[in-house]
């Protein structure tokens, strides 16, 4: 509900649910909070995993 809502509102179009079709931006953190990998688009911008 903490993207899906805010891209309906927005009409964002394939944006807020990770699911097949749709495009991921998403970001991966440790328990320490520094960043693992990035998605933007669906596309890594960044991948230490």
């Amino acid at each position: 509900m903490g993207a899906s809502n805010p891209a309906r509102i927005l009409g964002l179009g394939k944006r807020g649910l990770l699911v097949p079709g749709y495009e991921a931006d998403i970001t991966v953190f440790d328990k320490d909070f520094k960043v693992l990998a990035c998605l933007v688009g669906g596309n890594f911008v960044r991948n230490d995993l």
